[in-house]
């Protein structure tokens, strides 16, 4: 386990597993949410953002943090694990409004990200599962619930 990449709906937990793997793999740690990266918030170009995320994924070794789906293409080539965070809508969208996300980062919580976060499931969620099914180098843990995150931390093992 060098590069694992953490997956999942807004709202899923995927930046506090993604730091705990970090910690106990003692790996950098890479979050590649295209809004964390421009200045001021300003998404940067499609082509420079890709770019950049190649860049990232060609590292030796890391825990990337981050869905933006457009950019699966350049992540899941480089991962030998994937951590799929893939819980329901209910619990994603509680956990933004009233959760770490909302308190952090306000500015963030609007009725754009709000709709994304609805639709996940609808939208998004397929194009990761043909992708994951496609991809021919990773390991897919995929979690279901918080218990089953709770389950997977107690029960990780660090490789020998």
């Amino acid at each position: 386990m060098k590069r694992i990449l953490v997956i999942g709906c807004s709202g899923s937990g995927k930046t506090t597993l993604a730091r705990w793997l970090a910690s106990r793999l003692r790996l950098p740690l890479v979050t590649v949410d295209r809004g964390e990266w421009g200045p001021g918030r300003k998404q940067p170009p499609e082509d420079a953002w890709r770019k950049t995320v190649r860049t990232l994924a060609d590292r030796d070794a890391w825990v990337m943090d981050g869905t933006y789906h457009a950019t699966l293409a350049e992540r899941l080539p480089t991962a030998d694990t994937v951590v799929w965070l893939d819980f329901g809508r209910w619990r994603c969208l509680w956990r933004v409004l009233w959760g770490s996300l909302a308190l952090r980062d306000p500015e963030r919580v609007d009725m754009e990200f709000l709709r994304y976060v609805w639709h996940f499931n609808e939208q998004t969620r397929p194009r990761i599962g043909t992708a994951l099914a496609q991809a021919r180098n990773p390991r897919v843990v995929v979690l279901r619930s918080p218990a089953e995150v709770s389950r997977f931390r107690k029960e990780f093992r660090l490789p020998a």
